[in-house]
């Protein structure tokens, strides 16, 4: 398989917030296993497949969003994975 290269937009509905998102997404495969991996947050998911993929990325992502959001620390995380600047 190929490496496959995109963006993935949404949007992230947690405890009385919500992060609307557009981060660039990797998807590729290492030897049987299919990885979708994000550059900009270093977050990544994998499967079976490129949906299993695709799904566990969408979970690791939410957690994400769930545990700096809660701790307060989103934005000092995204400065420092240069996601957004300083």
């Amino acid at each position: 398989m190929a490496e496959k290269k995109g963006i993935i937009k949404g949007k992230w509905e947690g405890e009385n917030r919500s992060i609307e998102f557009n981060l660039p997404l990797i998807l590729f495969r290492e030897n049987e296993v299919f990885i979708a991996y994000c550059p900009a947050l270093d977050l990544t998911g994998t499967g079976n497949n490129e949906k299993e993929a695709f799904e566990s990325f969408n979970i690791t992502m939410g957690e994400y969003f769930l545990y700096t959001t809660r701790k307060k620390t989103l934005a000092e995380d995204l400065v420092k994975h240069g996601a957004i600047p300083a």
